[in-house]
């Protein structure tokens, strides 16, 4: 019997590697994003559409993901630049 194959995981991160960021999210605060213009994407629990105005604070979760933990990550790991 063969052990079984490990299935290569993507992080959102790598998933939204191809979006231009500062284009779909205005950050308010630390911790505190609204989006500005409609983006969706595919993640493995099915797809995430995200409207307009829709904001997101650190340690809510949006169908599963902290958005909010994610884009203070990104921001962070551009030195405070937009991206």
């Amino acid at each position: 019997m063969q052990p079984a194959r490990k299935r290569k995981t993507t992080s959102l991160v790598d998933l939204l590697a191809d979006i231009d960021l500062a284009q779909h999210f205005e950050r308010l605060a630390m911790g505190k994003w609204m989006c500005i213009k409609p983006i969706g994407f595919s993640i493995q629990r099915g797809h995430i559409d995200i409207a307009p105005e829709s904001t997101f604070t650190v340690g809510t979760n949006f169908m599963g993901v902290d958005m909010a933990f994610l884009l203070d990550g990104e921001y962070e790991r551009h030195k405070g630049k937009m991206w």
